[in-house]
């Protein structure tokens, strides 16, 4: 509910992006290029106050609400490195990187530090994969119990991206701090996502094979760093609006891979969407067909790459299609 308002009050965000000056011709026409974020709710006539209180009702609401009713995030304990808080997903009783990672975009785009950095502590100590000789070496678990035991040693990278993204974000808004507060130091993920080579390894839940989140030759996100299982993708976690920043801010060697991960993940939507509902496949192969998997089929994967187009249009670029798709 509150990522939909934050799209609804896009200007809330906008320091977490300085503009470019001049704009690069890769930047597009958006929001990124011109520094002009369009606040809808603004738009359709409601006030700066009623914009922030309806923001920061959601806000308490989840973060700090009544807990069994209202809030997601909760306190843990604290470290040397500050207070730990966890994002549970109260359906499955887990916490998983997706949910810790949205909490963190959240929190940068509405200047929460102190909730950001909190959720951060818990995902680098409770869900990073720090042993070189590990398989997932590099890459967080996906999903852990509330008391910080991981329930796979795998990664999500969905989870994985919007880790990266906040990261950078927070470095622009806030600076670098120290440790794992040197936020923009925190971007060997985004090398590690690309780079990790092929490894097969024990786990605790057995042996596992994994490599890197992305194919080098689709210049895609995969659905699974674990390929044992198949080479495919999910069109949820297709984001070419960060691929797009990714390529400006991402260690040089990576920058032209990233611009075009952003080309091809426009051109995939087209492909892999519905042209009467707009929906897309849970899981795709690169070529945008539906993959057939024995996995659950989830209505959240159906309807997010949506919402896809409009924020890379928003923020930079889209063509005939991504205008028709965001409208």
């Amino acid at each position: 509910m509150l990522f939909i308002l934050l799209l609804f009050a896009a200007p809330l965000g906008a320091q977490t992006v300085p503009p470019a000056k001049p704009p690069a011709a890769s930047d597009g026409a958006g929001a990124f290029a011109t520094g002009h974020y369009r606040n809808l709710f603004a738009e359709a006539g409601h006030s700066p106050a009623e914009i922030s209180h309806k923001l920061e009702v959601a806000f308490h609401q989840l973060f700090h609400g009544d807990p069994q009713t209202e809030a997601v995030v909760f306190a843990a304990r604290k470290n040397a490195n500050g207070p730990l808080a966890y994002l549970t997903d109260w359906a499955n009783h887990d916490v998983r990187t997706e949910g810790m990672s949205y909490g963190m975009m959240i929190s940068v785009q509405l200047d929460k530090k102190a909730e950001f950095d909190a959720l951060w502590n818990w995902a680098k100590t409770c869900m990073y994969i720090s042993d070189p000789n590990h398989p997932s070496y590099g890459y967080f678990s996906w999903s852990c119990k509330t008391d910080g035991s991981p329930n796979e040693e795998t990664a999500a990278p969905d989870g994985e991206e919007y880790f990266v993204m906040s990261l950078y974000f927070a470095a622009h808004r806030w600076g670098n701090g120290q440790g794992i507060y040197d936020y923009k130091a925190q971007d060997e993920l985004l090398t590690t996502m690309r780079h990790h080579l092929l490894t097969t390894g024990p786990t605790t839940f057995g042996a596992r094979t994994v490599t890197a989140e992305v194919s080098e030759e689709a210049k895609m996100i995969r659905f699974v760093p674990g390929v044992d299982r198949g080479d495919f993708t999910d069109p949820s976690y297709h984001v070419p609006a960060f691929y797009q920043l990714w390529a400006r801010w991402e260690p040089p060697a990576d920058r032209s891979f990233w611009a075009e991960a952003a080309r091809a993940s426009r051109a995939f939507f087209p492909k892999t969407a519905n042209s009467n509902s707009g929906l897309a496949p849970a899981y795709a192969n690169f070529d945008g067909t539906p993959h057939a998997t024995g996995l659950p089929q989830s209505p959240s994967s159906a309807t997010t790459p949506g919402a896809r187009p409009a924020t890379g249009r928003s923020i930079g670029h889209g063509g005939r299609w991504h205008r028709k798709s965001s409208n």
